[in-house]
């Protein structure tokens, strides 16, 4: 017979000691790291769980949790703990498979788990619902998938972890083939701060944030982000932990089309606008110009609105526009001002008046084509002779106080006098008027003025990234750098080149006759400045060498 003190024991024995394996899901995808937990339950337990041998999975990380408690039977206090072992593993390929059981050595006795059933599945269709129950993942946050053409949106890619991680590296980074994206953040270190989501606590952070544009209609993809996490190892030699790759979801976004047909005077705007117009100088003398300053202020997309035709007539002439931007905000809904400058010269005097003309956009709220009919203010252009009569009437003065008395006492010095009077006389007048043409010639014709603006703002820029190399201010010399590539498009080819991508920079200066070899040098230096301009750098970059070979394209494009 068991004494009733024996039996207490062996039900103690019997209740406390559990060993067991779970998944926190029996479908898991391709490549996607996955969980299995190892629970043994029982009395100063030293003893590790064996794994199997798994040839179709690959181990890449292992960590140990540990808890307490106590049980009293028959007045007798006895306390056990509970050590759960997680293996995350990372299939190869895709199948049904049978974990077969880990194996465990407890006092003289092998233990072993129970079999698990595991469902490897590669379609990316499934992905969305695993991935979420996951202890690391990365979701994607769209702030709305049903826009307009011309509407933003904004993309956040964001790393939630529920284990510490030591280290982080792109694996793969998003490309927006149908987009035009504007980056609104990058990291420059790694920082987690906490969120408790759906009642589970995780830490995040968020890996890339971007405005996108859609540059098409139809169903439009998002593309995943892919990461190599390390996490640290439980086994004490392994120094370097494991590292393994996670993805985030594709998401597609449906993008209407603008309602046809368009109206009159419409400028690509989508959203809800106000506008100015007005002269910076409404008194003008006749063959002066001045600027007409079109305003577009409001929330949209104030970026892409394109600037209205205005036109001249046999009296006023009227130039293409130069273009201003200002982004006061960037979320999905940007809010700014974009100003159009239209040089006009007027030909004749009077009050001058140009034709109104028409400006319109679309309210994505209202659903409707809102048409505004813009009124140009009245000129004021005064006679360009009176300039010249009133000069004439001021050295009119001056020869009246000429003293008339003058006499001559020595011949050789009024022959030298009058020598060099008509040279002086006679050289005046000439640079005046070639003053007079060149300053003409540079109010009508902003690409000339730019061409001879070139070389003083091309030594200016290469002065300022001087200064930026000898402080190894690597911050301000691509700051710089970056100015001087845009300024040196602009004034050496006529190109507008602030408020435009990289790849649309490339295509108008194919477009003015560059070999394509020069261009794609210059478009390199240029994305350079932006990689770092917007990205961390661990260690400074080769100034001197980059500073050689913006020297080197410039002049061979000058």
């Amino acid at each position: 017979m068991v004494p009733v003190q024996g039996i207490g024991s062996l039900l103690f024995f019997i209740l406390s000691f559990e060993f067991t394996a779970s998944v926190e899901s029996n479908v898991v995808n391709l490549g996607e790291p996955f969980n299995i937990e190892v629970k043994i339950t029982g009395e100063n337990i030293k003893e590790e769980p064996v794994p199997p041998d798994l040839p179709e999975f690959t181990l890449s990380g292992r960590s140990t949790y540990t808890s307490s408690q106590i049980t009293i039977i028959n007045g007798k206090m006895e306390k056990s703990s509970t050590i759960s072992y997680v293996f995350t593993y990372i299939p190869k390929k895709a199948g049904d498979f049978e974990i077969p059981p880990f194996t465990l050595n407890y006092k003289g006795k092998t233990y072993y788990t129970n079999k698990i059933n595991l469902t490897v599945v590669g379609e990316k269709k499934e992905k969305k619902e695993i991935k979420q129950k996951g202890s690391i993942f990365i979701e994607t946050i769209v702030s709305r998938n049903n826009v307009y053409e011309g509407e933003g949106i904004m993309v956040e890619y964001k790393l939630f972890t529920r284990r510490r991680i030591t280290g982080l590296d792109f694996s793969k980074r998003p490309d927006f083939p149908n987009f035009w994206k504007d980056e609104i953040y990058v990291p420059k270190e790694v920082s987690f701060k906490r969120e408790i989501v759906n009642g589970i606590e995780y830490y995040t952070m968020t890996l890339y944030k971007v405005l996108l544009y859609p540059l098409r209609s139809g169903n439009l993809t998002i593309p995943e982000i892919g990461l190599y996490v390390q996490v640290p190892s439980s086994d004490f030699f392994d120094f370097f932990g494991s590292t393994y790759e996670i993805l985030s979801e594709e998401k597609s976004v449906n993008v209407k089309p603008l309602p046809s047909p368009k109206p009159e005077g419409f400028c690509g705007g989508v959203g809800n606008f106000k506008t100015r117009i007005y002269f910076e100088k409404d008194t003008v003398l006749s063959g002066v110009g001045t600027n007409l300053v079109f305003e577009v202020e409001g929330s949209g997309n104030v970026r892409f609105i394109t600037p209205p035709e205005i036109k001249g007539d046999n009296e006023i002439n009227v130039y293409k526009p130069e273009e201003q931007v200002n982004i006061k905000s960037k979320t999905d809904i940007e809010k700014g001002v974009k100003r159009f400058k239209y040089l006009v010269v007027p030909l004749k005097d009077g009050f001058k008046s140009l034709k109104s003309f028409r400006f319109s956009y679309f309210d994505p709220k209202k659903n409707i084509y809102v048409v505004d009919t813009i009124k140009v203010p009245q000129l004021i252009v005064i006679p360009g002779e009176m300039k010249e009569e009133k000069e004439i009437k001021r050295i009119g003065k001056d020869i009246y106080f000429i003293k008339t008395d003058f006499k001559l006492k020595d011949y050789k010095f009024l022959n030298k006098f009058f020598y060099a009077l008509t040279f002086f006389l006679t050289i005046f007048p000439l640079i005046g008027l070639f003053y007079f043409i060149e300053n003409t010639r540079r109010m009508k014709d902003i690409g000339y003025s730019r061409l001879k603006n070139l070389p003083k703002i091309t030594k200016i820029g290469l002065k300022k990234l001087k200064i930026a190399m000898k402080k190894k201010d690597d911050k301000s010399f691509f700051d710089q750098l970056h100015k001087l590539l845009l300024d040196f498009v602009k004034h050496r080819y006529n190109i507008e080149s602030y408020g435009i991508t990289i790849d649309e920079l490339k295509e108008n200066m194919i477009k003015k006759g560059i070999e394509k070899r020069y261009v794609d040098e210059f478009a390199e230096i240029l994305n350079l400045c932006n990689l770092r301009r917007y990205s961390p750098v661990s260690e400074n970059a080769d100034i001197e060498r980059i500073f050689k070979k913006t020297k080197e394209i410039l002049n061979v494009l000058s």
